[in-house]
């Protein structure tokens, strides 16, 4: 496990509530019987609220820190999300502000990632797969002789094996190349949400241990989702969901393959449905942004081997430019959407840690700020002159 602030995993105990025992009965600040003053009745109006501070919240949830009513605690926010169980909007929004305030590295990284891979795979598929009209080409469903202009049928030549190895070592590398990305931006993410940066020599030292166990992570997963699949669409639906968190476990608490699946899964338990919502909507996110900026490539593209085909017939140099300005689209899509995506999953993490086991508390302390104070009674939520005692929850006896 890591031995970073913040990030440790707990030590469970019998009194843990996910253990199953009764949880420590936190210390009552609420007044005994005898010494509580009788009620009063609510004011017309409450008062306004105190003025805000910099690097400080006031959004927190409903019966978090017992703010059931009147003002709310505040919370502190070092770096890009506030130190306190996330909402959806807020798990989106604290994504889109990594990638802007890292842009540098996160997207001229997935972008200089992605422009090698997709310019081995651009190669390949106007020289070796469009001659030897391979299953994965363009070329193969238009049967076409692009130098004489004549129709022909699929031609598969000696060129058609090593093609196809050359077309699956690139989808090899870019798996490899988009899993370790993911380990650096999961250490970005982990910063920024203290308020610090990193430089892109300390996140690859921090994630190059990690590569192998991150590379063994990513086959097993994905060997567990294609069983999934295979047995029934519903396991492989809930195996998607389950082990969405086990990268970020697995990199930032140092954790092994198998075990960072488990508690992966245990993070996501009681909180399926939600995790399932959130990683939905980043997907038709980046599905969007994708399409978005595939648009203008596409129209440029096809314009152009649609004007060739009707004047003088399809040509070589029109199918060339239309795969060339699909690889650029690929490469500015990739570029923007897998740091998006890598930082979803990061903070899905420590919203789920922050939920279940108190990780903004330990955040709070690493980040070197003070966790949210009661103010006096009446206010944040403690019981005053606004209602009846118990109105709050019943105080610990």
């Amino acid at each position: 496990m890591s031995d970073e602030p913040g990030w440790v995993s707990p030590n469970w105990d019998p009194t843990h509530p996910e253990a199953g025992g009764t949880p420590p009965v936190p210390p009552s600040s609420y007044p005994s019987p005898a010494q509580r003053p009788p009620a009063q009745p609510p004011p017309a109006q409450p008062p306004p609220a105190p003025p805000a501070q910099p690097g400080y919240s006031y959004q927190v949830p409903p019966g978090q820190y017992g703010n059931n009513y009147g003002y709310q605690p505040l919370v502190p926010k070092p770096g890009i999300i506030p130190l306190r169980p996330l909402g959806v909007g807020e798990i989106l929004d604290g994504a889109l502000s990594v990638v802007r305030q890292h842009w540098k590295i996160m997207i001229g990284l997935a972008a200089a990632v992605v422009s090698v891979t997709a310019l081995i795979q651009f190669v390949l598929q106007v020289t070796v797969l469009r001659d030897a009209g391979s299953p994965f080409t363009f070329s193969s469903s238009f049967s076409t002789n692009f130098d004489s202009g004549a129709s022909t049928q699929p031609v598969f030549r000696s060129g058609s094996g090593l093609g196809t190895l050359g077309f699956l070592g690139t989808t090899l590398l870019n798996w490899i190349a988009i899993t370790v990305l993911s380990g650096i931006f999961t250490v970005i993410v982990s910063q920024a949400v203290l308020g610090q940066r990193v430089t892109l020599t300390d996140a690859w030292a921090r994630v190059r241990l990690q590569i192998w166990p991150l590379i063994g992570l990513s086959f097993m997963s994905g060997l567990f989702l294609v069983l999934g699949y295979i047995l029934c669409l519903i396991p492989g639906i809930y195996l998607y969901v389950a082990l969405a968190v086990s990268s970020p476990v697995l990199v930032l608490e140092r954790g092994r393959v198998f075990a960072s699946m488990g508690r992966s899964r245990r993070l996501i338990e009681n909180n399926w449905w939600r995790s399932a919502g959130i990683l939905i909507l980043a997907y038709l996110i980046t599905a969007l942004v994708t399409f978005v900026i595939a648009i203008p490539f596409v129209i440029i593209g096809g314009g152009s081997l649609f004007l060739s085909a009707s004047s003088d017939g399809l040509s070589s140099g029109s199918f060339v430019f239309l795969e060339a300005c699909t690889t650029v689209a690929t490469i500015i899509a990739g570029a923007i959407t897998y740091p998006f995506a890598a930082a979803i999953r990061a903070l899905l993490y420590v919203d789920l840690r922050m939920r279940k086991e108190g990780l903004d508390i330990e955040l709070m302390r690493a980040a070197g700020a003070a966790p949210p104070q009661h103010g006096q009674p009446g206010q944040y939520g403690q019981p005053g002159p606004y209602g009846q005692y118990g109105q709050y929850g019943q105080p610990p006896a």
